[in-house]
């Protein structure tokens, strides 16, 4: 079991309301956007990373399910 859907989330649930606070509080987006976007590119990597994993462990139930049959 892995936990890089679950993180992936948890980033983009930061980036999302930050991404809206720079463009509603302009003063604060020179800091919270980049913030912002780094939160929601870590998000989408992870939710790669995690499909990914997903297929590999799907092939390896596969691969052995055929070697037992």
């Amino acid at each position: 079991m892995h936990y890089l859907g679950k993180a992936g989330t948890m980033a983009l649930l930061y980036a999302f309301p930050l991404l809206l606070i720079a463009n509603i509080w302009v003063d604060a987006a020179v800091v919270v956007k980049p913030l912002a976007w780094a939160f929601a590119l870590w998000g989408v990597g992870l939710y790669w990373w995690a499909g990914f994993v997903y297929v590999k462990q799907v092939a390896d139930v596969v691969k052995t399910a055929k070697s037992t049959s």
